[in-house]
């Protein structure tokens, strides 16, 4: 009797392998996938079902609002088929179905044109159920792998409820775990390599966590000339690209537009370009090939970032009109149909860019044309044809690389874990898209608990290994940061291991690098006869990390960045509309009105619209309400001082010294009588911090009183930081006492205080008078006296200036010296952008403040 195994056709090789090692000779076992298990009980069903489902979509169109657009999308018919499948399963009937929104009763009207229709799927199971009522199965076995879709795991209940086995694996007993991280990906990728080599691993499952992770493994171990599965793949490169470009042509979505790009069947010039362009605008194909060059004028950009948008257009000019002439010489005739389009591609390209490769796709194809047409997925077909009959010559006698989902049936002696970031490990996947959790919630649907169950334990499978070690990166390519996965952290812990840091052979750590430069090299970098020129902040940055400096201000290294919905960017664009604002105010002399505050926000957002992100509306409406209360108090705090502003963006130049010129912008400088304040605006909470002023990491306020009061010949009276972030109070409404009275009741006006308070602006007082404030709680240091608002603290401002030019002269000095160190202070590579390039592996140091014991209330002797 011969003895079936289920199992996807990625593993029948290996099975193969084990199964000859025991028999010798292999004449009664049979290898299967669980649809081919499925179709060879029941017979193979066409009942017409796909293109029935696509007539009445596209019959259906005019009748939809929110839908229409999608009925000839090749993923949108998918998703509606699946969950068509699933309404079977869980007889989930027309009127379970949710109709409060448009796109729910559009979802609800195409249910209801299909529902005398019956996916080939669910005829097939309803077949298989009726055959087993009478027929149990016998020597079946199912081999361990990751279930596809509810179907899969429903028809596996149905076979387990009908003598359907487990097939035995050899289990490994645990002997050793290590983790190890390193800067970035690619560096995690090289010590994943390393450690193959040197721990002469002929034998090892590496599996990556994140497919982004492939290419560049490819890459790598190529170049160490490690021995593995993905060597197969290159015999099908060529057919990848081909595919990418059929199903460009096929879906036309943002997906198959970047995989298009990627595998660049059309030689295409400067691709990293394009595809920025198409990530930046979220392009589809429609999209890429209607584009028209948009201007940004955005005042948040500096002009590096503007040149950088230009240079991503002038590159990709080119590649957009080659994809142009290449849609407009196809003649496609139906680009609803697959079988058309494919036709069509292949021909082009026959014609056009004759290649050697094209016959073997061509025998191919011909050699399964009736399969292929036949086909519910043509997309899916050709995938299993062209790339995954190639590389099915699996080999486990070398280093096997493999996606999470195909982990379960290879040499468990050594496995590799590449990609153990949060984000990766685990990545429990919800439904998105037209059928979404919020869709499924009321239904009778599988619980999301129970989904996630399911895919939990196919991650759990993953430690199982005799000996596992674990990589993850601290960064990104890009430097931007990235958490480890804290789950398999505590699975480290409970063995009693600690991550630990690659040594690779290419690093050394930041403590043996020599970084300094000659003192001629110093000076044809930073100074312009013998002259150091900057911004404050520059040199705020030279305390914060010299090697920060050095990369920046000397090798003229700046980030490039696009307007986007970061943190970083809406900070600096509340920046820009306080700036308006304080300028309208100071040519009008009257507060600004809502309606203009709503409009320059509205103008604020302009650049970022471009971006076609849905989310931008709901950011905008979001910060409209924030900073209408933000201006409030701003408003609040200005009424209750005698200072008024002066000027907005002040721009300065500045001599500290006859070797050192400071330029800058001041957000703000106030006068009353003959005293000046200056006010700097920040997106988040700033305090002015002795320490930090002292080691140089606070050089801005008090530069700019300086540059101020010097060029205006006004006395120099305070400088403070204006938070444009609202700190919000938790209060207790109520509290008990021991003594009368017994109840301390918190008011309303108690809360409003505080809040006040917490608001407040902070900074330095450098003198006093008996009419600058008006309430104490306008500012730090404040108390009333006699009825009166008086300063509680006051600097002296000659000893502070004393202070703050020899911080400059000491970072002159040290750049005079060449001293260009990676010696951060705490918290100093949080936002740096040279992570990758510094390798400091996130150490700090202390820098040692200048006059440390001085008071700065009292002259310095």
């Amino acid at each position: 009797m011969t003895t079936r195994l289920i199992a996807p056709g990625y593993l029948h090789d290996l099975l193969s392998k084990d199964l000859l090692k025991d028999k010798q000779v292999v004449f009664n076992y049979s290898l299967l996938p669980l649809n081919s298990f499925v179709e060879e009980i029941v017979g193979k069903i066409d009942n017409n079902y796909d293109q029935s489902l696509k007539e009445r979509l596209s019959n259906l169109e005019s009748e939809l609002s929110i839908l229409k657009a999608y009925v000839n999308n090749q993923t949108f018919i998918q998703s509606i088929k699946d969950f068509h499948i699933d309404m079977y399963l869980y007889a989930i009937k027309i009127e379970d179905l949710a109709d409060q929104s448009r796109k729910d009763q559009d979802l609800k009207a195409i249910y209801q044109a299909i529902s005398d229709l019956k996916p080939n799927e669910i005829e097939a199971y309803e077949k298989l159920q009726d055959y087993l009522l009478n027929n149990d199965l016998e020597n079946t076995y199912l081999v361990e792998h990751n279930y596809q879709s509810n179907l899969d795991l429903e028809i596996i209940n149905l076979l387990y409820q009908h003598q359907l086995k487990d097939y035995k694996q050899d289990l490994y007993d645990f002997k050793s775990l290590t983790i190890n991280y390193a800067n970035n990906i690619r560096s995690e990728i090289e010590a994943s390599a390393q450690f193959i080599i040197e721990n002469k691993l002929a034998q090892a499952q590496v599996v990556y966590l994140n497919a982004e992770y492939l290419p560049i493994i490819k890459q790598i171990y190529q170049r160490y000339n490690i021995k593995s599965n993905l060597d197969y793949y290159n015999d099908s490169r060529y057919n990848k690209r081909f595919l990418s470009l059929v199903k460009l042509l096929i879906n036309q979505d943002h997906e198959a537009l970047v995989g298009f790009i990627s595998a660049n069947l059309l030689n295409l010039k400067y691709t990293a370009a394009l595809e920025k362009l198409v990530d930046f605008f979220n392009f589809d194909l429609n999209g890429l090939l209607n584009f028209e060059v948009i201007e940004l004028n955005d005042p948040i950009l500096n002009r590096h970032d503007i040149k950088h948008y230009n240079e991503l257009i002038e590159n990709s000019k080119e590649n957009i009109a080659i994809i142009k002439d290449f849609i407009a010489a196809l003649n496609i005739r139906d680009y609803s149909n697959g079988q058309v389009i494919l036709e069509d591609t292949f021909n082009y390209l026959l014609e056009n860019m004759y290649d050697k490769q094209l016959n073997k796709i061509s025998n191919k194809i011909l050699a399964k044309h009736s399969e292929i047409s036949s086909a519910n997925n043509l997309l899916e077909s050709l995938e299993e044809i062209l790339i995954d009959e190639v590389d099915k010559s699996y080999d486990d006698s070398h280093i096997f690389v493999t996606s999470i989902s195909e982990h379960l049936h290879f040499n468990k002696e050594h496995v590799i874990l590449l990609g153990a970031t949060s984000k990766n490990y685990p990545n429990l996947k919800s439904l998105s898209g037209v059928i979404d959790e919020t869709y499924v919630k009321n239904l009778n649907y599988p619980k999301k608990s129970f989904r996630f169950e399911r895919q939990l334990a196919s991650y759990q499978a993953l430690l199982n290994a005799a000996n596992l070690h674990i990589f993850y990166p601290l960064a990104s390519n890009e430097g931007k940061n990235i958490e480890p996965s804290f789950s398999l952290l505590n699975y480290g812990s409970s063995k009693g291991v600690s991550a630990q840091a690659y040594k690779l052979v290419e690093n050394d750590y930041f403590i043996k690098k020599q970084r300094a430069l000659e003192p001629c090299v110093a000076k044809a970098l930073f100074f312009d006869n013998d002259k150091l020129y900057g911004s404050i902040s520059s040199f705020e940055s030279y305390n914060s990390c010299p090697y920060s400096y050095f990369l920046k201000v000397g090798l003229k290294m700046y980030p490039k960045s696009l307007p986007e919905l970061s943190p970083a960017y809406i900070g600096s664009l509340l920046h820009d509309l306080i700036e308006k604002i304080v300028a309208k105010r100071i040519k009008d002399r009257v507060d600004i009105l809502e309606a203009d505050v709503l409009e320059l926000i509205e103008q604020s957002f302009q650049a970022l619209a471009i971006l076609n992100d849905p989310r931008v509306k709901i950011v905008k409406e979001t910060l409209a309400k924030h900073f209408l209360v933000v201006l409030k108090r701003l408003n609040r705090i200005d009424d209750e001082t005698n200072f008024e502003p002066l000027k907005v963006e002040h721009e300065f130049n500045y001599q500290i010294s006859d070797k050192i010129s400071i330029n800058g912008k001041i957000d703000r400088i106030d006068q009353y009588q003959d005293y000046l304040r200056v006010i700097d605006y920040k997106s988040s909470n700033h305090m002015m911090s002795e320490a930090s002023f002292k080691s140089g990491l606070q050089l801005q306020l008090m530069t700019y009183l300086l540059a101020a009061s010097e060029t205006m010949n006004l006395v120099p009276a305070g400088a403070y930081y204006i938070s444009l972030n609202e700190n919000f109070k938790m209060v207790t409404p109520r509290k008990v006492k021991k003594s009368k009275p017994f109840f301390e009741k918190y008011t309303n006006e108690d809360y409003l205080r505080e809040v006040q308070i917490a608001n407040r602006q902070h900074g330095w007082h450098f003198e006093e008078s008996d009419d600058m404030y008006l309430n104490v709680t306008n500012s730090v240091n404040l108390k009333v006296k006699d009825d009166m608002v008086v300063i509680s603290k006051i600097l002296n401002f000659e000893t502070v200036v004393t202070i703050l030019k020899d911080l400059y002269e000491e970072v002159y000095n040290n750049l005079a010296s060449g001293i260009i160190e990676a010696k951060p202070v705490k918290n100093g590579c949080l936002y740096c952008d040279f992570k990758n390039i510094c390798q400091n592996h996130h150490a700090s140091f202390t820098r040692q403040p200048l006059y440390s014991q001085q008071k700065l209330t009292e002259e310095i002797e």
